[in-house]
């Protein structure tokens, strides 16, 4: 699963049960599931009688025998090493379906087929010694691309053998999983953070709204907070480079963020994108794609995009923000 080096950081109010008094309204009684998953952390806060930790574990290890990189039992890894694809869970089809719209959404930078160029570019654990050359981009680029992938009833199919999946830029997929099945008990009341995706439906146990915080984009152990947002049916995910990167000998940059379309490592003076979606999925696909994009063309999309939009960037060494769709 993802690395998860995102930059959202939660402001949320402590959660402990108060004593009954008869002269005040009786408090709501709210839980809180935490723990580590995916190499990152969860905390999830929900209006419920009930502890539903262990049904919560449960959602998460599904997940994790589904699209694990790390686990060569799981359905993606059968998948990438297949030659022609796989039988697949219809949860996997319709993740796969989803990329499929993030895809057409994001005008094509959102692309969960880049596993091979990530590789290429030393973000798989091999370590690089130089710049991919343009030659070896170009092979690569040749079995990427949502084209690529096909869905055929129960079946996952390939065109390429050499074709690859990788859904770390969209793992908000897994919070919107979370949420339906609150929404199947009838919990109306929850925010559902993992690895730093999120989604938030109602209130808090005071009643107010969920509020949560973006983080400065700087690579330190103290983080600080940008700026804060309410958030209420509706997803959120920030994206950066600015935690995930690594410096080649000749002092070359490369960033974990690549532009689908021609295969580069996509550093730019954008630093950190926040998207409001109606999903954590697509907020997660479209704050990854942004990224790609560099910072002029996130704005040209943001201006003409229903999503509430926080770009934040590098200029002339000061950090500078755009807000778009009433961020």
């Amino acid at each position: 699963m993802r690395y998860l080096f995102l930059l959202t950081f939660l402001s949320l109010i402590s959660c402990e049960k108060e004593k009954k008094n008869n002269l005040e309204p009786e408090k709501k009684s709210y839980q809180v599931s935490q723990g580590e998953a995916f190499g990152s952390t969860y905390t999830i806060h929900y209006e419920h009688d009930k502890d539903l930790s262990d049904t919560i574990k449960a959602d998460l290890f599904y997940f994790d025998e589904l699209i694990s990189t790390y686990r060569d039992d799981s359905q993606l890894e059968k998948f990438n090493r297949s030659t022609r694809g796989i039988q697949a869970d219809s949860v996997l089809l319709d993740l796969v379906q989803k990329c499929f719209e993030f895809n057409e959404k994001s005008k094509g930078f959102f692309d969960p087929t880049v596993a091979p160029l990530s590789a290429l570019y030393g973000f798989n654990g091999r370590k690089i010694m130089h710049y991919p050359e343009d030659s070896a981009i170009q092979r690569v680029l040749a079995y990427t691309g949502m084209g690529k992938i096909k869905i055929k009833g129960d079946s996952l199919i390939k065109t390429n053998p050499h074709t690859q999946l990788n859904f770390n830029a969209v793992t908000g997929y897994i919070n919107d999983y979370i949420a339906l099945k609150f929404q199947k008990k009838g919990i109306q009341n929850y925010l559902i953070e993992i690895g730093g995706e999120l989604y938030a439906e109602g209130v808090n146990s005071e009643g107010k709204p969920w509020n949560v915080g973006i983080d400065v984009p700087e690579d330190t152990p103290r983080r600080e907070i940008f700026t804060t947002h309410t958030l209420q049916h509706a997803g959120l995910a920030t994206s950066g480079n600015y935690r995930k990167f690594h410096e080649l000998p000749d002092g070359r940059k490369v960033v974990h963020t690549i532009n689908p379309k021609n295969g580069f490592s996509q550093a730019s003076h954008l630093l950190s994108v926040t998207v409001i979606a109606p999903s954590a999925a697509e907020a997660d696909a479209i704050a990854t794609s942004l990224m790609a994009m560099g910072l002029q063309k996130a704005k040209e999309f943001s201006q003409n995009s229903s999503y509430k939009i926080l770009l934040l960037f590098n200029q002339n060494g000061e950090l500078k923000s755009e807000r778009f769709g009433d961020f």
